[in-house]
C-alpha cells in the first residue's frame, strides 16, 4: 500500500504535529482504523424508519424480569471515537482506491471481534 499523503500533506489534513508523528507507527494506524469501523457501526442510520405503534412485550410472571431475551444494544460513540473516524476519514483519501477498499475490508471485519480480522 502506497500512501499519498507525506509531509506537508500531512499538515493540510488539519492534524497537529504530534498527531502527524503517530500516525507513522503502523500500530497506531491499525488501532485508528479499527476505532473507526466500530464507530460507524454505532453511528445512527443514514435514513429514519417511520415510527410504528406497538405494545411492549412484558413478562407475566414476576421472576420472570431480567430473564428474557433481550438484545443489549450497542453504546453510542464518543467524541475520541468520532475524532478517530474523522482521521480515519481523512487518511482514507489519501490511499488509492484499491488500497482505501481492502483497508476498510478488514477493518470491518475486524469489528466488534475478539479473534481480529477475518
Amino acid at each position: 500500500m502506497r500512501a499519498t499523503c507525506t509531509g506537508p500533506e500531512m499538515n493540510r489534513l488539519g492534524l497537529s504535529r504530534e498527531k502527524a508523528d503517530q500516525l507513522r507507527d503502523i500500530g497506531v494506524l491499525t488501532a485508528i482504523f479499527f476505532d473507526a469501523a466500530e464507530t460507524e457501526r454505532r453511528l445512527p442510520p443514514a435514513y429514519r424508519k417511520k415510527p410504528g405503534v406497538a405494545w411492549p412485550d412484558y413478562p407475566d410472571e414476576k421472576v420472570a424480569y431480567g430473564y428474557t431475551d433481550a438484545v443489549a444494544r450497542l453504546s453510542p460513540a464518543t467524541t475520541k471515537d468520532i475524532e478517530h473516524y474523522d482521521i480515519a476519514m481523512k487518511l482514507t483519501f489519501c490511499m488509492a482506491s484499491d488500497d482505501r477498499k481492502s483497508v476498510w475490508a478488514v477493518a470491518h471485519s475486524a469489528a466488534f471481534r475478539l479473534t481480529g480480522p477475518s
